[in-house]
């Protein structure tokens, strides 16, 4: 295009020439003819525009990360004249649209009507707009481009993935999971019996295989204790730009959502504690509350203002951090005080896991991880 215009400058320079030299209505023609080219050129962008029309709708506002969805935009010439070199740009930086290459030119004859039926992808939790960003007009020539914002966006509502873990690598499952014969305590309980000894509750004595035998017989009822969980989140917004933002809030709020589902299919209550302007937690001992706790993490805000630091010292003031043994903490960021804490912690048996959502090189502090003591980098290649 660069080189187009080049020449037609160049060929505007040099009808000048005759007219300097010779002079004459042929000079002139000439010279005006030349001139007159943009001329017409831009009234057929402009008449191009006023009749090139894009429609597009989605299947719904509401998607899920990574959940493709029916999507169809088309391109329209409600004009009398063909279009040659017409075309869409999509926002490509959150959402992705198959099949659809981005600025590809079009050729839309009188009345013609080109359809895309496709699917449409977004890649991260948030509110945004998807689907055709610009249109872009080219003229017959080649030579001049307008592109202007497609007046009406698709707003898409998207929510986070629920991840759905088989297993949590980072910790062994004695630490969620501990046996014990104590009955007030079992929920999965083995219904076999042994022959009773004295001291033996006598609430516990299994009457058919008694009557059956004809000598006492106590349930032997051994189960596993669930033990309560302990997650903390970090809902610090670290940036004001959103392609720096958007995708590790992303991470984050995926992070905690599969902690929680996982917990919740293992039946392991858990208390979910972060900061929303104040400390704040959420008690999720069912799939109902689970997905209730979703619902309100998939529209959760972060802040500039939300202190992680305030919040883990207001939680170790409070003694939560006494009253469980595993402690899952997803943040954005691990300095040298905050290590220190944990490491006191662990040393007082707590088991910690601790998920750093950064791109910052924390390496020396995962180097001393042990078993007690789990840190995590998640820098998010995506």
């Amino acid at each position: 295009m660069k080189l187009r215009r080049l020449l037609l400058c160049l060929l505007f320079l040099l009808s000048l020439i005759p007219i300097s030299i010779f002079g004459g209505v042929i000079s002139y023609a000439l010279f005006f003819a030349v001139l007159l080219i943009p001329l017409i050129l831009w009234a057929y962008l402009l008449y191009v525009l006023y009749y090139f029309t894009v429609y597009q709708e989605a299947a719904t506002r509401n998607i899920v990360v990574g959940e493709a969805i029916n999507y169809r935009f088309i391109l329209a010439n409600e004009g009398r004249i063909a279009f040659t070199g017409v075309s869409v740009m999509l926002h490509a930086d959150f959402s992705y649209v198959a099949d659809v290459p981005d600025n590809r030119h079009f050729a839309i004859f009188p009345g013609e009507r080109i359809s895309f039926d496709t699917m449409l992808t977004c890649k991260y939790r948030g509110e945004y707009p998807v689907g055709v960003k610009r249109l872009i007009v080219t003229d017959f020539l080649g030579i001049f481009r307008v592109s202007y914002r497609m007046p009406s966006q698709i707003e898409a509502i998207v929510k986070p993935r629920i991840i759905h873990y088989d297993r949590l690598e980072e910790i062994p499952e004695t630490v969620v999971f501990s046996q014990s014969v104590r009955l007030q305590e079992t929920n999965e309980p083995d219904q076999t019996v042994r022959t009773y000894i004295p001291g033996d509750s006598l609430s516990r004595i299994h009457w058919k295989s008694t009557a059956k035998t004809g000598e006492l017989k106590i349930r032997n009822e051994i189960g596993t204790i669930k033990q309560k969980v302990l997650i903390l989140a970090d809902f610090t917004r670290v940036s004001d730009d959103i392609n720096i933002f958007l995708p590790q809030e992303n991470r984050i709020l995926e992070r905690i959502i599969a902690l929680l589902y996982y917990f919740t299919r293992q039946s392991v209550p858990a208390e979910f504690l972060f900061a929303n302007k104040g400390p704040e937690n959420r008690r999720v001992n069912d799939i109902q509350h689970f997905r209730f706790l979703y619902e309100e993490l998939a529209t959760m805000r972060f802040r500039e203002d939300n202190s992680f630091t305030l919040l883990f010292r207001r939680i170790k003031e409070s003694g939560i951090f006494s009253q469980v043994m595993l402690i899952m903490m997803i943040t954005t960021n691990m300095d040298q005080e905050l290590y220190s804490s944990l490491v006191k912690l662990s040393l007082a048996g707590k088991v910690i896991v601790v998920y750093v959502m950064s791109d910052d090189d924390i390496s020396e502090f995962v180097r001393q991880s042990n078993e007690r003591l789990i840190i995590i980098a998640d820098e998010g290649n995506e």
